[in-house]
């Protein structure tokens, strides 16, 4: 019987199935004496490895290529987010061709590898626009010109980097960043928010700075970047508060200004994201963070009050007590900004409070005795006018024939309200029967008048209690109830967290196999939000799901691409566990193979 000839081909791009031409030589080199490209039809770059044994040197290279030798940039940038990259095997540079046997038409060992890098358009786009470093040149004795990257950045003529009409939207290096964020630069942060990707990082790394004051403007800078942003990418602002809130509940990963900085974010897009003042206010009980804490809900109280008073806020009241200036300072602050009149004789008697702290106001951070402090805020609350949710009561300026909240309304609204602050009390103090006797109280005066926030926040404090008595049957629809309406209000945040915990109950009940579709959303979620962690950890567990059910294929495929994201984040440990378990399952599908050929 005649064996089927395997022939060689010519390579293509694994992006686009273009073919691409043979690699060159380019300058400058860094790593090693490798050949590269750039395919024709969507810009993918591309490093020739000879001997097969330098991946990872050839993946650095080929970054840098794609990037423009801008190493600044390339070193900032997430696999899965901002690029792919792939691999053509046994290809030969003599004859441009992979061999799919490993050997030539001659019979010799071909051992060389292509790594390509594809970049996200619009970072393609920035590259050619402020122009490349990098040079491709030609091949001794090929007698080709050389070939270089278009720029637009002159060096014979000094022109600069940006043309006239994209000033306004320079993407500034993380130097001039700080610069901006030191002088209170605000306004060009904005503005290179809009075209830079990786505005949110370069702010991020200086929350890591001694300087309080630095620290605190960028928090600011921060917000004011998510409100820009958020016209055209809101799935990234959506995963900076997640990854934010995600820091911030682990002590290990947590960093000074986080909190302040999911503050910003909900005073500058309350919508959608005024809900999570309540996982802000979950963090008061924690004496590190209180601060913190009070900051950040000063602030947004400063622009939207009644966000903070549609949630369990009276926790601030007890810090009027704190022995530490700075808690007791915040808070009187922040009750202040919120003018909570029922804080008025308690705001008044710290009128003498001979205690100083020191408050950062958005621009200078400054030392204030509490006294001052706590005079202001009661004439604060003096003037206090009142709303609900974001619908206020404009008086008499208004139009008698505009919609108002009837009397009724406000008046359950309240009553509501005023149900889930105790009951989220009574729930700490262990009576948790009577607290959810509260909440169902209160959903019912929320589905009533339909306010949804409300509804689905509620559904999950009330699921968490019937998770903690074990009754899991009870906390499901109540789980799915507050999935629905995030995913109603497209809220991309809320339903991963809803997710875990309805995954969390059905891993508790033993139904494995009901989780596939929880976690599938999950994963679409995260991709779309390039979140390449929480896509790798989801796409681990879709991997065990098809391993229980017998689909090893499929959950081979599933293990594979969680290992290729673990592998490109870095994630050395996670990607070892993966490999360790593809190869066994590797093991297990060819011990199946050769048993069905015996059979």
């Amino acid at each position: 019987m005649l064996k089927k000839k395997i022939s060689a081909f010519a390579p293509r791009c694994p992006f686009c199935d273009s073919l691409i031409e043979k690699p060159q030589a380019f300058e400058p080199k860094r790593l090693g004496d490798f050949e590269a490209g750039r395919c024709d039809g969507c810009g993918a770059c591309y490093v020739h490895d000879i001997t097969g044994h330098n991946l990872g040197s050839a993946w650095v290279e080929c970054l840098g290529v794609a990037s423009g030798d801008d190493w600044e940039l390339a070193w900032s940038l997430l696999p899965g987010e901002d690029f792919v990259d792939g691999l053509i095997n046994d290809y030969d540079y003599d004859t441009h061709l992979v061999h799919p046997t490993g050997r030539n038409q001659d019979g010799k060992r071909v051992r060389g590898v292509l790594t390509f890098i594809r970049f996200a358009e619009d970072l393609q786009e920035a590259i050619k626009q402020k122009g490349s470093n990098v040079t491709f040149l030609n091949r001794p004795g090929k007698g080709q010109p050389v070939v270089r990257l278009r720029s637009v950045a002159s060096e014979d003529t000094g022109e600069g980097l940006a043309s006239d009409d994209m000033a306004d939207n320079k993407v500034f290096s993380k130097k001039e960043i700080e610069i901006h964020v030191k002088n209170a630069n605000f306004k060009a942060i904005e503005r290179s928010a809009q075209a830079d990707r990786q505005i949110f990082r370069k702010l991020q790394r200086l929350l890591y700075s001694a300087d309080e004051e630095l620290r605190l403007r960028a928090c600011v800078a921060i917000g004011k970047s998510a409100r820009v942003v958020m016209k055209s990418r809101p799935a990234v602002v959506g995963e900076l508060v997640r990854s934010l809130l995600s820091s911030s509940s682990d002590s290990a990963q947590f960093t000074l200004g986080t909190l302040e900085s999911v503050g910003e974010i909900i005073r500058q897009v309350p919508n959608p994201y005024g809900s999570f003042v309540r996982h802000l206010l979950g963090y008061i009980a924690e004496p590190t963070r209180q601060a913190s804490v009070l900051w950040a809900i000063g602030r947004i109280g400063e622009k939207h009050p009644h966000l903070v008073k549609s949630q369990s806020f009276f926790a601030i009241f007890d810090l009027l007590e704190s022995l530490d200036p700075s808690v007791r300072g915040h808070a009187v602050w922040a009750l202040g900004n919120l003018r909570a009149s029922e804080a008025f004789s308690r705001l008044s008697r710290l009128s003498d409070d001979p205690g100083v702290f020191s408050l950062f106001d958005g621009l200078h951070l400054q030392d204030i005795a509490i006294s001052d402090v706590a005079k202001q805020a009661v004439q604060k609350c003096e003037g206090k006018e009142s709303s609900i949710e974001g619908k206020e009561t404009e008086g008499q300026n208004m139009n008698n024939q505009k919609s108002e909240i009837s009397s009724e309304e406000e008046r359950q609204f309240q009553e509501a309200m005023k149900l889930c602050q105790e009951a989220d009390i009574i729930s700490n103090q262990g009576r948790s029967i009577d607290s959810m006797d509260m909440y169902q109280k209160a959903i019912y005066i929320f589905e009533t008048f339909k306010y949804d926030n409300q509804v689905a926040n509620t559904c999950e404090k009330l699921a968490d209690l019937h998770v903690q008595r074990g009754n899991f049957k009870a906390a499901l629809p109540l789980y799915q109830r507050g999935l629905a309406i995030c995913e109603k209000k497209q809220d991309a945040i809320s339903m991963v967290l809803l997710i875990e915990k309805l995954v969390d109950v059905y891993r508790a009940n033993g139904e494995m196999e009901k989780t596939l579709p929880y976690y599938m959303k999950a994963l679409e979620i995260s991709e779309s939000a390039g979140d390449a962690g929480k896509a790798a950890y989801f796409l681990t567990a879709i991997g065990d799901i098809f391993q229980r059910q017998g689909r090893l294929e499929d959950a081979l495929d599933s293990y594979r691409l969680a290992h290729r994201i673990f592998k490109g984040m870095g994630s050395g440990e996670r990607a070892a566990m993966l490999e360790k378990g593809i190869a066994e399952l590797d093991a297990r599908l060819a011990m199946q193979s050769v048993q069905a050929c015996q059979s």
